[in-house]
């Protein structure tokens, strides 16, 4: 007998409906199954990704634990950087001088040195928004390093200042600490080689030269000399600032320290002069990533090139603020900053590269 349309219809439905319930049934029997191995294929993909990327590898270069989410930092116009947001470096294009400004854990910074008195790190710090500084350097009293400090008490508030004791008469050096002592609420301290500073949770600081008895310069050297010299260390990794040290001081931390001064990152000392950055301080420091903050076309000839070899031949891979501006270290990981108009971009690395 022949079906009614009624009949047919009603059946096709009945087969479609009961496809549908096997389908359903075969996605939930996949999916249970896909939940009981991933865990075990989730594992099994990062260990293999541990052979191709220096990111996840304990034996890499970087640290393994980052967390590669958007900070929520950003200023305005600025697009979120992927990163754990827990600590930037940025290597402050000054010209001829020094400044490095770092944004530390938990929202606290800290500044090293101020460059020239030629307003570029007051505009730097205006465009970040930034309002005060948490921990001020002044490494030595040379006015390449501390020529832009008087700006930075005037226009912001600072809570804790190191300074060294040494006294270079006839430089202006006495207008910044007499600035520092009028600070309301200011900690002044002249910290010792051996010397660790409290930068907060996570933050280990260690200082290894400095001159914390007085003394009076009778050489410029002699006030290079006096540079403070520390390592900071978060998540495994670690940079070492130099200030202007040479030679007889990276030669006195060798002997001393030896393998303690290892650091994944190097401020190179003295602009990359041709007595700082010596081989046996290379050999002990075994850097990644190495700035030099120097001015384009300076009359010292700053950076020398016997330096640059000698980065070069360490295996450090090199930057510099005459060449490429301003320059940022997230979570250990190198971007270019640039800056346009009132607003600021950070091009961060890829999570899938390498930084060399």
């Amino acid at each position: 007998m022949r079906k009614s349309p009624a009949v047919r219809s009603e059946n096709v439905v009945t087969r479609q409906h009961s496809a549908f319930k096997r389908l359903i049934g075969w996605t939930a029997l996949l999916l249970g199954g896909w939940l009981i191995m991933a865990p075990s294929a989730v594992a099994q993909s990062l260990e293999s990704l541990k052979d191709d990327s220096p990111w996840l590898s304990a034996e890499g270069p970087f640290p393994s634990s980052f967390d590669f989410r958007p900070s929520g930092s950003a200023l305005p116009g600025e697009p979120a950087k992927f990163s754990t947001g827990s600590l930037t470096v940025y290597f402050v294009d000054v010209g001829q001088g020094d400044a490095q400004y770092i944004e530390l854990p938990g929202g606290r910074n800290a500044l090293i040195d101020g460059g020239p008195p030629n307003g570029k790190l007051a505009e730097f710090l205006a465009r970040r928004g930034v309002t005060k500084i948490d921990h001020l350097v002044m490494t030595h009293p040379h006015l390449d390093h501390f020529g832009g400090l008087p700006s930075v008490f005037d226009s912001l508030q600072v809570g804790n200042f190191y300074d060294t004791m040494m006294d270079n008469a006839g430089t202006a050096d006495d207008l910044v600490r007499a600035k520092a002592a009028a600070e309301p609420g200011i900690a002044i301290s002249y910290p010792r080689p051996g010397d660790s500073l409290d930068w907060g949770q996570d933050v280990k600081v260690k200082v290894f030269s400095s001159c914390p008895d007085k003394q009076s310069a009778e050489r410029a050297r002699d006030v290079n000399a006096c540079s403070i010299v520390l390592k900071l260390t978060h998540a495994n990794a670690s940079i070492l600032f130099t200030g202007d040290a040479g030679e007889s001081v990276e030669g006195r931390l060798v002997a001393e320290y030896g393998d303690e001064l290892s650091a994944d990152v190097l401020k190179v000392g003295h602009h990359g002069s041709a007595t700082s950055s010596t081989s046996a301080l290379l050999e002990k420091v075994r850097p990644r990533l190495a700035y030099i903050e120097v001015g384009a076309g300076n009359s010292y000839g700053h950076p020398r090139q016997t330096t640059l070899d000698r980065l070069l031949a360490a295996g450090a891979e090199i930057h510099r603020t005459d060449l490429e501006g301003t320059f940022t270290l997230t979570d250990h990981r190198p971007a270019p900053y640039t800056e346009t108009g009132a607003s600021a971009e950070k091009v961060a690395v890829g999570a899938g590269e390498t930084a060399r």
